[in-house]
C-alpha cells in the first residue's frame, strides 16, 4: 500500500492519507456542505445557523476520519465506520483526527496545527 498511515489518538488508531478517489469524494462532500449552508434561511435565529454550521462540520470532518479508517479495515461497511466515529468519538477528537487526515493527505500543510488562524487566513467557511 501507498498511502502515509500516522496512529492517532488514546487508543492509537491508525489513520491513513486519502486514496486518489476519496480525494475525490471528499472535495464532492465539501461542496455538498457548501451548498447546505448556503441553502440555510436569513430568517432564523444566528444560533440557530451556528448549531446547523457546527452540526455539518462534525458529520463532515466524521466522514473524512471514517474514509481514512476504512483504509485499514476494508471489510467494514463505510457507513457503519462513520457512524461509529459519529458516536463514540468526541468532537474534539473527530477535529483533530480530520485535520491529521488532511495534514496526511496534503489537503493542508502539516505546521496548520501550529499556526493561528486570523481573520484572512481562516478556512473556515461561514455563511454572512
Amino acid at each position: 500500500m501507498y498511502l502515509k498511515t500516522e496512529p492517532f489518538g488514546p487508543n492509537q488508531v491508525v489513520l491513513s492519507e486519502l486514496s486518489g478517489l476519496q480525494r475525490i469524494e471528499y472535495l464532492e462532500a465539501i461542496v455538498e456542505h457548501m451548498s447546505a449552508l448556503e441553502n440555510i434561511p436569513d430568517a432564523i435565529p444566528e444560533a440557530n445557523k451556528m448549531a446547523i454550521f457546527g452540526s455539518l462540520t462534525i458529520k463532515l470532518h466524521a466522514w473524512l476520519v471514517s474514509r481514512s479508517l476504512w483504509q485499514q479495515d476494508r471489510e467494514r461497511a463505510l457507513d457503519d465506520i462513520f457512524n461509529q466515529v459519529l458516536n463514540d468519538w468526541p468532537p474534539r477528537l473527530i477535529n483533530e483526527a480530520a485535520l491529521l487526515v488532511q495534514q496526511l493527505s496534503g489537503i493542508v500543510p502539516e505546521s496548520a496545527s501550529e499556526e493561528p488562524a486570523d481573520e484572512s487566513t481562516s478556512s473556515t467557511p461561514g455563511k454572512s
